[in-house]
């Protein structure tokens, strides 16, 4: 059961570092680790949609499509500059402006108004990813317990 946690530990770490390489971003392309792809060779550019996340969740993405049918996805989740990212990309890129401007909007509660915002009831612990999530916690570390290794 210890080679299975490790393994398991070892497998979420890569399939994180795989999925957050290192995004530079410039007027004449985006360079994903250690591959750079050009704008000019790009099929399509989804600013908004979700992406295959780990453990069959899907996570919020943009996606770029190339040429040589390569997909770019940079979630959300993993890049705290996301925002900035997905406005450069749909300014310089998109709608191919000279410069690019990014303003940080702040929200007052007056200026939600508009907005049909629904209150959600339960508790996210009985949700369905809560479920699976901390059973999942709980088969981890109960399991090793009720089975101690024999000498």
């Amino acid at each position: 059961m210890d080679l299975f946690l490790l393994e398991w530990r070892q497998s979420s770490i890569i399939f994180f570092l795989k999925k957050s390489p290192k995004i530079i971003v410039n007027d004449k392309g985006i360079q994903v680790g250690k591959k750079q792809y050009y704008w000019n060779d790009r099929l399509e550019i989804e600013i908004t949609g979700k992406g295959m996340g780990y453990i069959h969740s899907d996570y919020e993405a943009t996606k770029i499509l190339f040429k040589n049918q390569d997909v770019v996805c940079i979630y959300d989740v993993y890049y705290a500059n996301s925002p900035e990212i997905k406005s450069f990309i749909n300014q310089v890129v998109i709608n191919e402006s000279e410069a690019f401007k990014f303003e940080k909007i702040r929200l007052e509660k007056k200026n939600l108004s508009f907005e049909n915002l629904k209150t959600f009831k339960g508790h996210p612990i009985f949700s369905f990813r809560g479920i699976m999530m901390w059973g999942l916690i709980l088969f981890v570390i109960f399991v090793p317990s009720k089975n101690p290794k024999k000498p």
